[in-house]
């Protein structure tokens, strides 16, 4: 369960990067797609939408890591549930 709040905190992280900063075209880091690559405003456009994006996954994903992580502690149904379904006991 805690790999979701890693999960979440590293999502957040590159989605704040890939929204605000100024990323020139590369094939190391981004969101690349063949659309992307053919402009420099389709390259900003791109990176700004997936890091809005992965901004809203990231606190999602924070969130219910950290949900799993309290209710798991308090002995909650809901994580008995998630491990019985995810054959991680």
């Amino acid at each position: 369960m805690l790999s979701f709040v890693f999960f979440g905190a590293a999502s957040f992280v590159i989605g704040l990067v890939l929204r605000s900063a100024k990323i020139k075209r590369n094939y190391f880091f981004g969101y690349r797609t063949f659309a992307s690559m053919k402009s420099e405003a389709s390259w900003s456009l791109a990176n700004k939408t997936a890091g809005i994006q992965l901004v809203f996954i990231g606190v999602f994903s924070l969130l219910f890591g950290i949900a799993c992580y309290t209710f798991n502690w308090l002995g909650a149904e809901f994580v008995i549930f998630y491990n019985a379904c995810t054959n991680s006991y």
